[in-house]
């Protein structure tokens, strides 16, 4: 992971005197000197499902035209409220459903995992499929150049 670094950048001037052709006009030289120190990075506000809750309690209870310095002392905007009121409509904020929907993600990931692993086996058994019945029209050919009369190993136990 790459880390962060905020550059400050000084310029710093100094004069001199050199003689070109007699003359000693004031040279300026510009130095850059540029200092790179570590910034932490800010981490995101993380809220649980209490705090949440309580927030948008608190909102509900706020009289018409103080929701927005409630957001303001509480340091959210009005569209993530917006967005936990539908959760709690939705009934996210119970612990119960919380719980289930955990679950049906769990058996929906593992039904995916393996959906997938089952993919993987039909194409396998696809391709040994196809390789069986290159071998089989091989053996085919061969025989009929032989003039030997050839059976196929499918019917070979049907027969008897």
């Amino acid at each position: 992971m790459a880390a962060l670094y905020a550059t400050r950048a000084t310029l710093s001037y100094t004069t001199g005197r050199d003689t070109i052709n007699g003359v000693s006009p004031p040279s300026i030289e510009r130095r850059l000197s540029i200092v790179e120190t570590p910034v932490q990075r800010p981490t995101r506000r993380r809220f649980s499902v209490a705090e949440k809750a309580r927030i948008v309690n608190d909102a509900d209870a706020c009289e018409s035209g103080t929701v927005g310095a409630f957001l303001r002392r509480e340091g959210i905007y009005s569209s993530q409220l917006y967005a936990w009121r539908k959760e709690r409509d939705r009934g996210d904020y119970d612990p119960k459903e919380i719980k289930a929907r955990a679950l049906d993600r769990k058996e929906a990931e593992s039904l995916k995992k393996m959906n997938h692993e089952q993919d993987i086996e039909i194409r396998r058994l696809q391709r040994k499929i196809a390789r069986l019945e290159l071998l089989e029209d091989i053996r085919k050919k061969a025989a009929g150049l032989l003039n030997i009369e050839y059976k196929s190993p499918k019917f070979d136990d049907l027969d008897d």
